[in-house]
């Protein structure tokens, strides 16, 4: 179990604890991951920001998720209530391969594990309690229980295997700015790529825009429709400052769903959003 720490069972040999679970230096990739043998129980320290992230992102779509807590970390899979867009997130250093998950899952209310989170704190640590259903939240001297919820009629999709035939790079402030462009015009807005680069086009006879969003690609010219309110909400939630902004991957085809990646976010991340077909009502 790469990166896992395990704590001698002689309590003589005990590192420095918190509470009764060992805490060590957490790795650059901002969460360490712990299993205490005296009780079965698997926990995660992390970087509050890590954490904070986690639920901003999440919450773009569901106000509920099932957590699949690993041996390096934990990663969740959430599909909004219209079945148009999905998230698959992983912490760092976590892979999301779908198969039973070393320290079980749980149902977890976004907005109750958001108030367990101490601001003022660097990390936090979740210790999944799996026989009774819990999550403990340590946070300095302040400890905070979080039942876990009903996953049985609980979501967690698979994540859809796509071949992109156009694929783009581009940072969240531009991204930003072009879906809010084109909000104005028309919900439903087409992504277009041709000799000249990639577009935004909506709108008709009377009126339309185009938003170029870069001029570089690979892949093929094609052009494919999307509603931009689910675009823009997840623009949204992504840091859109000179210091502090992010880039990440979009890949798409005509019929094809759009698929967003994240590339140096600091929490892993994918995002597919449906596409709007002729017959679709």
């Amino acid at each position: 179990m790469s990166g896992v720490i395990v704590p001698p069972s002689d309590d003589s040999d005990q590192p420095k604890d918190y509470g009764q679970f060992t805490i060590g230096q957490v790795p650059a990739q901002g969460i360490e991951v712990g299993f205490d043998s005296g009780t079965n129980q698997w926990w995660y320290r992390i970087e509050t920001p890590i954490l904070r992230r986690v639920i901003d992102l999440l919450g773009c779509l569901v106000e509920e998720a099932v957590f699949h807590f690993t041996d390096t970390g934990f990663y969740c899979r959430v599909v909004d209530s219209s079945h148009v867009c999905m998230m698959a997130l992983q912490t760092p250093g976590c892979g999301d391969w779908g198969g039973p998950a070393a320290g079980g899952r749980m149902g977890v209310e976004l907005s109750k594990l958001l108030k367990c989170i101490d601001k003022t704190e660097s990390h936090i640590t979740i210790v999944v309690e799996s026989d009774k259903g819990k999550l403990r939240i340590v946070n300095d001297n302040c400890e905070s229980m979080l039942r876990g919820l009903d996953i049985q009629n609980m979501q967690s999709p698979k994540i859809p295997e796509i071949e992109p035939q156009t694929t783009f790079e581009i940072d969240s402030i531009t991204w930003l700015k072009s879906c809010r462009r084109m909000d104005d015009i028309a919900d439903l807005v087409d992504l277009v790529t041709n000799e000249s680069g990639v577009y935004w086009s909506a709108g008709g006879e009377s009126f339309k825009r185009e938003y170029k969003l870069t001029d570089t690609y690979t892949g093929d010219e094609v052009t494919a429709q999307y509603s931009n309110q689910y675009v823009l909400g997840l623009a949204r939630k992504q840091p859109t400052t000179k210091k502090n902004h992010t880039t990440f991957r979009v890949s798409y085809g005509a019929n094809y769903p759009m698929r967003i990646d994240s590339i140096d976010d600091i929490v892993n991340w994918q995002y597919f959003l449906a596409p709007r077909v002729d017959g679709d009502a």
